[in-house]
């Protein structure tokens, strides 16, 4: 990784070597992304909008043949990376995704429809009226609010992935910045990384809101409003296991079971930005 870091900051036509074939290459979007992004908190905008602008042609087709991911990637993972660089900020930085997030979400619901559509299409050929079988005895939906829980749910998997991306991206890039330039600094401000009480109230109010409709495009929306609060969530784990010393080994299990937890792990945020569970620890650690 290193010398993946190092070769994108020899100069210009390297980084946009890097971004330009990462994007090209199916799934690895998110590299291409950590380009552009370590461009971006190194140099700033200016240079990054150069390297970002060239990773948008791969990202462009891929967009046109129905796969907007790297677009959709590529555009949260600027606008982070340039408020990160601005105010040094993690929740600002995070905060950014938001109303990017809101963007793709307007615009992930035409791209995915069709697909969306076609495999409803399928799993009506294949279920025909017996759909109550995917789900739960006594669950009791209608055909109808089954067909429309499966259309969220794909929508807003596929808004996951994006968001996860995007954020992945710019740690990834925050990581290589500290590594060549600054040792040891990400691993501090990660550990002191911490929702305001105010961030945290507007974005779960904007959850509860998207959360009372069944469209695809509050379904797109609703995990990008709770990146952030993940993102806090495992920040605040991995400050708990530096404050108390514990190695990389204690963390893996919770990487592990994150997926299955992760509302908790966002609970945890939530109280974290109320209570300042690191504070309190180190607190109590010095007294």
């Amino acid at each position: 990784m290193r010398a993946l870091a190092e070769l994108i900051m020899r100069g210009r036509a390297a980084a946009i070597a890097v971004a330009v074939i990462a994007c090209a290459v199916p799934m690895m979007f998110w590299m291409s992304a950590a380009a552009v992004a370590l461009v971006t908190l190194r140099r700033g905008w200016h240079d990054g909008l150069q390297v970002f602008i060239w990773a948008l042609l791969p990202a462009g087709v891929w967009a046109w043949m129905g796969q907007p991911s790297s677009l959709f990637c590529l555009v949260g993972t600027m606008a982070m990376a340039c408020s990160l660089r601005r105010t040094a900020s993690w929740p600002v930085a995070l905060m950014a995704l938001v109303p990017a997030g809101g963007l793709m979400a307007l615009v992930i619901s035409d791209y995915y429809a069709p697909q969306v559509a076609h495999a409803m299409e399928i799993l009506r050929q294949l279920y025909g009226p017996n759909l109550e079988t995917l789900f739960p005895e006594g669950a009791n939906l209608s055909q109808e609010q089954i067909l429309t829980l499966l259309e969220t749910s794909f929508v807003r998997t596929a808004s996951f992935i994006i968001a996860g991306g995007a954020v992945l991206a710019l740690i990834l890039a925050r990581g290589w910045q500290a590594m060549l330039y600054n040792p040891g600094g990400f691993r501090t401000e990660f550990h002191r990384l911490r929702l305001t009480p105010m961030v945290t109230v507007v974005l779960l109010g904007l959850w509860l809101l998207a959360m009372s409709s069944t469209s695809l495009v509050t379904a797109a929306i609703q995990p990008v409003l709770l990146m952030p609060l993940l993102v806090a969530g495992i920040a605040l784990m991995h400050g708990l296991a530096g404050l108390r010393g514990f190695g990389k080994a204690w963390l893996l299990p919770f990487y592990v079971l994150l997926l299955a937890f992760y509302p908790v792990v966002v609970l945890l945020a939530c109280l974290d930005s109320l209570l300042d569970f690191r504070g309190r620890l180190e607190n109590r650690m010095q007294g």
